[in-house]
């Protein structure tokens, strides 16, 4: 049967797809290095004052435990692959190794790999480039929704929905590229079939050329979901590691410093620093608030 462009835009605007599609973005900018910003949302969601935010923010300890253990884990391509056709034939040699070329297929593997451990799922996403040559891409998940309407084999994908270009303001900008079998179509965040678009590239009539989804879905899962359960345990813990380590930095620098206080003086003007000597005005008296935090245990 299919889906309408209305039941598509649905589906990818559900409360289950967007908070996946919020998740997934999240530990894909915490893989590429984005965990600082991570952390510091959460500091500004504990802490609501502006001094103490900015002071912990300057004390960020960002250690990528996320990062560390997906490279540990995604080392299938760190050698490259060997390629050989079953015919034997000279002929469909040069073929695969022309093409492994133009792919770049280790290079673009390894990064899906990476994905593929980081999200348990990936898309390879072939293309052709300015030049005119095949290539192939690896898409991470937040980037595309996949949706089934197979009532026997739920988990095979019968519609990919790539993601090209969001608009949070005007749903009339957003594009979507959905493909079936049968189909190719260009939507909006509305859900409008963009005919002008469809025109340009010669295809009013929303063909699929190709016959089939040209997209390679990969899955870890196996257990009859369409996208498996990405595990939230892993980034927890790259967040609040860090975290703990922050406050720690924190808590024991104010148990190194005391809080010096001058009483006795209303004109009292002096620099405060460390391994400093005061010259404080008649009458006035030095006092030291030494805070006791016990990080030891």
């Amino acid at each position: 049967m299919g889906f309408t462009a209305k039941q598509t835009i649905e589906f990818i605007k559900s409360s289950e797809n967007k908070k996946r599609i919020n998740d997934d973005l999240v530990r894909y900018n915490i893989y590429n290095g984005k965990l600082r910003d991570e952390i510091e949302v959460a500091i500004r969601r504990e802490f609501k004052n502006p001094d103490t935010v900015n002071e912990l923010i300057g004390r960020i300890i960002p250690i990528n435990i996320l990062q560390k253990i997906i490279n540990k884990l995604a080392g299938v391509y760190n050698q490259p692959a060997i390629r050989t056709p079953k015919s034997k034939d000279p002929n469909d040699q040069e073929l695969i190794d022309l093409y492994s070329e133009s792919f770049r297929i280790n290079q673009k593997m390894k990064f899906a790999n990476r994905n593929f451990k980081n999200m348990k799922h990936t898309v390879l996403d072939p293309f052709i480039d300015y030049k005119g040559v095949p290539r192939m891409r690896s898409l991470p998940s937040h980037t595309y929704t996949v949706m089934s309407d197979d009532p026997i084999q739920p988990d095979r994908v019968t519609q990919f929905v790539k993601h090209v270009y969001m608009d949070k303001e005007d749903p009339s900008k957003t594009r979507y590229h959905v493909w079936t079998d049968e189909e190719f179509k260009i939507i909006d965040g509305s859900g409008n079939i963009v005919i002008d678009e469809m025109r340009q590239l010669g295809n009013e009539d929303m063909i699929n050329p190709f016959g089939v989804i040209p997209q390679t879905f990969i899955a870890e899962s196996d257990d009859g979901n369409l996208i498996p359960i990405s595990d939230d345990d892993l980034v927890t813990m790259s967040i609040v590691i860090p975290l703990l380590l922050t406050d720690l930095a924190f808590a024991s620098k104010y148990q190194l410093w005391s809080i010096l206080v001058i009483t006795g003086a209303l004109d009292a003007n002096v620099d405060m620093s460390p391994n400093s000597v005061y010259n404080l005005p008649p009458g006035a008296d030095l006092k030291a608030i030494k805070p006791s935090v016990d990080i030891d245990k």
